[in-house]
């Protein structure tokens, strides 16, 4: 894991595409979802998938947390800048936690507000690197990931 509390500039990770993570040390869903996220990034990283988590935190508070629970992904510590940050992602209010999926080009094809859960996390990624690989164009995969948002809270579509 890379810790960096100072100001850092998203595109430093251009090139990749990633999941932009906003969290914090006190927010019991933020925590569940961690394991998960380096699982994802052990997985996807040999695909140029790059996780940065942004805490909505102080750096003490991030420090420790660490200490006890390793993270595998670059960490930001955003403490009163991570306001902007999301503001940047197009979520004006904060709730945590949420993602933002962005291509390798900067273009961010869709925010889950929420904890992430793997199927639809690996379904989204997918769809991402699709993007990446030239197979489907931006539009497209909005399209793609709003159809995979309704069949998610559609509960008829579910198998019982």
């Amino acid at each position: 894991m890379l810790f960096r509390s100072k100001r850092h500039n998203i595109g430093e990770w251009s090139g990749h595409p990633k999941i932009v993570n906003f969290w914090a040390t006190w927010c019991v869903p933020c925590r569940k979802e961690i394991p998960l996220l380096n699982r994802i990034q052990a997985e996807y990283q040999p695909k140029g998938l790059k996780i940065i988590g942004i805490a909505v935190d102080f750096a003490e508070d991030v420090r420790n947390f660490n200490s006890k629970t390793p993270l595998s992904y670059d960490v930001l510590v955003g403490e009163d800048d991570a306001m902007e940050a999301a503001k940047a992602f197009g979520v004006g209010e904060m709730a945590l936690p949420f993602s933002a999926f962005v291509d390798s080009r900067g273009r961010v094809l869709t925010v889950h507000l929420g904890e992430l859960h793997e199927a639809d996390l690996r379904a989204t990624l997918e769809v991402l690197l699709r993007v990446d690989t030239g197979e489907l164009t931006p539009a497209q995969a909005q399209l793609a990931l709003k159809a995979l948002a309704t069949k998610a809270n559609d509960p008829a579509a579910s198998p019982q």
